[in-house]
């Protein structure tokens, strides 16, 4: 006769229960940190390429006079110079006047395509393109011979990419070839703008000031025509293009403003974080929050007059000097 205490026996329903319970209850603690983990090292993927950005950009500045890639005055100044036609030429890098990522693409890699459409559609890609970014968007105007394309992960902030007020008034008087007196807003700060630049600024690197606290280009979505749908822009000579933004600390900027494209560019962290690389080169995370500091976006020397277009917590008063 067998041992009662020497017979094998299964789980009881209680036992297999229990187990099921401990099993859930473990899943429930690691998948969230295996998740948080895996876009944490997106993050730091992210904030690579945007390193490699900044110092393509820093290349560029040294072999073309200390010019900052993407502007109009800078990289894009060939679309100024014949109004009313298509200036893109097959070969050229840049599809049009504030392509940041065109002008550098010759230092990471060669000139993938001769044909514009294709380019548009290959800029985004590798090496501007984020990990925790999938977005896609459609062309503006409307056309099919251009796709629908990966969304640019990074964008240049527009407050350095225009001209100081001084030029502005200059170019009323007297228009470079190519920009007509209704397109020089485009292309310099008038004198009623909320925050007064440096009359003579240009956008080159030894002009920004504090090259540590001054953001060249950060994570960000760009609509062309917010919010109806997500587009990018075809036209050559459109006012911001498809790569450069109205700064973190606008409220009312298409790109980061909590009634546009905000939760598509505050994508790193709890999408409350974007990373943002500097004119020396280094690169930072900043929470929203931190992002709104109006120093980081204007040159060295800027005056606030008008501070009621920023975040509350970063109002100190009109009439401040800019760091």
């Amino acid at each position: 006769m067998v041992d009662r205490f020497e017979r094998s026996r299964g789980f009881s329903l209680l036992e297999l229960l229990s187990a099921v319970a401990i099993i859930a209850l473990l899943a429930s603690i690691l998948i969230p940190s295996l998740s948080s983990a895996r876009k944490s090292a997106k993050q730091v993927v992210c904030a690579s390429q945007l390193r490699a950005l900044a110092q393509a950009a820093v290349g560029y500045s040294t072999d073309y006079n200390d010019a900052i890639p993407g502007s109009p005055l800078t990289s894009g100044a060939h679309f100024t110079q014949t109004p009313g036609f298509d200036v893109w030429k097959p070969g050229d890098s840049v599809v049009d006047w504030y392509d940041f990522a065109g002008a550098i693409l010759p230092r990471l890699t060669a000139t993938p395509t001769k044909d514009r459409k294709q380019l548009m559609a290959r800029l985004p890609r590798k090496h501007f393109a984020c990990p925790c970014n999938d977005e896609t968007y459609g062309p503006y105007p409307q056309d099919q011979d251009y796709p629908v394309i990966e969304a640019f992960s990074y964008l240049t902030m527009n407050t350095f990419m225009r001209a100081g007020p001084g030029i502005y008034r200059q170019y009323l008087q007297r228009p470079p070839e190519g920009i007509s007196i209704d397109e020089v807003w485009k292309v310099a700060w008038p004198d009623d703008y909320q925050v007064q630049m440096p009359d003579r600024y240009r956008p080159r690197f030894t002009r920004v000031g504090t090259s540590s606290l001054k953001v060249l280009l950060a994570d960000g979505f760009r609509y062309y025509e917010p919010p109806a749908t997500k587009d990018y822009c075809i036209l050559q000579k459109a006012f911001a293009g498809n790569q450069s933004a109205r700064p973190p600390c606008d409220v009312e900027s298409r790109e980061y403003g909590e009634m546009n494209a905000a939760q598509l560019s505050y994508r790193h962290g709890k999408d409350d974080t974007i990373n943002a690389a500097f004119f020396d080169g280094h690169v930072a995370s900043l929470k929203k929050n931190d992002s709104h500091k109006p120093e980081y976006y204007f040159p060295t020397g800027s005056i606030v007059h008008d501070e009621s277009g920023f975040y509350t917590e970063w109002q100190r008063g009109n009439d401040i000097k800019l760091p």
